[in-house]
C-alpha cells in the first residue's frame, strides 16, 4: 500500500519548482541517477514533519511511530470517523460526560461541557487547576499525555461498539 502524502498547494508548487531547477542544473552533467536519488531524498525529508505536528511526543516515541509505520489520526479525522456514533451517543446516555472530557483532554477540541473537562483534567493531573492555566502549553501537553491511555481505551470501545452496530 502506498503512503498517502498531503501537501498545501503553495508547499507542493515550491517544492516542484526547486526540484525542476535542480534537474535543470544537472542535465548538462548527464548524472540523471544522481538527480533521481537526490529528489527522492529531498521528498522523503520534506514529507516527514512529525516533530512539527506532534510536539507533545518524545523523540523515542516518534521513532517508534516511524519504524512501525503507525497510523496517526487527527482530532478532525477521529471526529469524522466517529461522527455518527458520537452524535448518536450524545443523544443517548451511552457516551458519558467523562468520555467527552477524555476526548477534549486528548484532542484539544471541546466536546461536552467545560466543567466536566476541567474536573477530568484536575483528576489526571492530581491537583487543582485555575482556568487561566489551560492557556499554558506545558499544562496542555501534560493533560494530553496523561489522557492518552483513557483516550485509547475510549477509541477501542467506540470501534467495538460500532462493529456491533454494523453487524
Amino acid at each position: 500500500m502506498s503512503e498517502l502524502k498531503t501537501w498545501e498547494d503553495g508547499e507542493l508548487i515550491g517544492l516542484l519548482r526547486s526540484e525542476i531547477q535542480y534537474v535543470e542544473d544537472f542535465t548538462d552533467t548527464g548524472r540523471l541517477d544522481d538527480v533521481v536519488e537526490e529528489i527522492e531524498k529531498r521528498l522523503n525529508q520534506s514529507s516527514d514533519k512529525l516533530e512539527d505536528y506532534l510536539l507533545v511526543y518524545s523523540k523515542e516515541t516518534l521513532e517508534i511511530i516511524r519504524a512501525e509505520k503507525k497510523q496517526l489520526v487527527t482530532a478532525d479525522e477521529f471526529y469524522g470517523l466517529h461522527q455518527e456514533k458520537l452524535a448518536a451517543e450524545r443523544n443517548s446516555e451511552h457516551l458519558k460526560k467523562r468520555d467527552l472530557a477524555i476526548l477534549t483532554a486528548y484532542t484539544g477540541v471541546m466536546f461536552g461541557d467545560f466543567q466536566d473537562f476541567h474536573g477530568y483534567a484536575e483528576e489526571i493531573l492530581g491537583h487543582p487547576i485555575f482556568t487561566h492555566q489551560f492557556g499554558d502549553k506545558q499544562i496542555n501537553e501534560k493533560i494530553h499525555e496523561l489522557s492518552k491511555e483513557d483516550f485509547l481505551q475510549l477509541h477501542e470501545k467506540l470501534i467495538r461498539e460500532s462493529e456491533t452496530v454494523n453487524d
